[in-house]
């Protein structure tokens, strides 16, 4: 009965900030539907302290962009990601969390989920700052695998604001979630509590920038040469160049997630 109260509160909350983020561009119309299956899902299984975690990520998210997408707009032709998310990056991004969630319904091994379930918003936050954030930098992003100059706005790029800023993401994740522990639970806090999370989160960065730069689809426009993640570029389809082409941003994030989900449990048996 708590879980059906829970997933009618959480039906009617997601209902009216979904729509605020979707009449606010933030998310398409399958973004909508998507941002409310997740809420329900997540209330009726997940942990309180999840919540308020996703919470602060989309908060923060949505902050940062608004204060800096007019100084970006003109990168928005390379990267494929924008601020408007649909449904599949959506679940993309949130794939890795909720395996995470079924697999707490149901213990196979001595895992604290919870810490996982942590670990895995603490690398999205981290991501997503360095992308917002990184943007911003005033010199030119270099490539994590060969250390070359790339396009700002190019997927496997890396500068050391947006390095700084995948710090300051996975902290406030982790310290949050830390501080929580030790608030209402303190019998089971300790230090792994907070730096793992940390730790994870700054490498799930780390390992999306390298996925990106080595695995995921980059084309060139065959009309002025640039380099893009957009299929098209001045209504002509462009050259792949690079990666394959089933693999975008979305399957790196999802990759990236999963790889994180399982170094969260390996850390945790060995």
């Amino acid at each position: 009965m708590i879980t059906f109260y829970l997933a009618s509160g959480a039906l009617i909350f997601t209902a009216l900030v979904g729509f605020f983020l979707f009449i606010a561009n933030y998310l398409t119309c399958s973004g909508y539907l998507t941002f409310i299956f997740l809420g329900i899902f997540l209330a009726a299984f997940a942990p309180p302290f999840t919540w308020f975690l996703l919470g602060l990520f989309f908060g923060s998210a949505i902050l940062i962009h608004t204060l800096k997408k007019y100084r970006t707009r003109k990168y928005d032709i390379i990267g494929k990601k924008g601020a408007k998310r649909d449904g599949k990056q959506l679940l993309a991004n949130s794939l890795p969390l909720i395996v995470a969630v079924i697999f707490a319904c149901f213990p196979l091994l001595n895992i604290n989920w919870s810490l996982v379930m942590a670990a895995i918003i603490a690398a999205t936050t981290a991501d997503t700052w360095a992308s917002e954030i990184g943007i911003l930098a005033n010199s030119q992003p270099y490539n994590l695998v060969n250390f070359k100059k790339v396009s700002p706005g190019l997927s496997g790029g890396v500068t050391l604001l947006g390095s700084l800023a995948a710090v300051g993401g996975s902290f406030l994740i982790s310290a949050t979630y830390a501080f929580g522990l030790w608030l209402f639970t303190p019998k089971l806090f300790n230090n792994a509590i907070f730096w793992l999370p940390l730790g994870l989160g700054i490498g799930g960065m780390l390992i999306d920038s390298l996925l990106g730069a080595t695995l995921q689809r980059k084309y060139q426009c065959q009309i002025c040469g640039k380099i893009t993640e957009h299929e098209s570029h001045h209504q002509t389809p462009c050259r792949l160049i690079h990666g394959y082409r089933l693999i975008d941003n979305d399957a790196v994030n999802a990759m990236s997630g999963f790889i994180i989900l399982l170094l969260a449990i390996i850390l945790q048996i060995i």
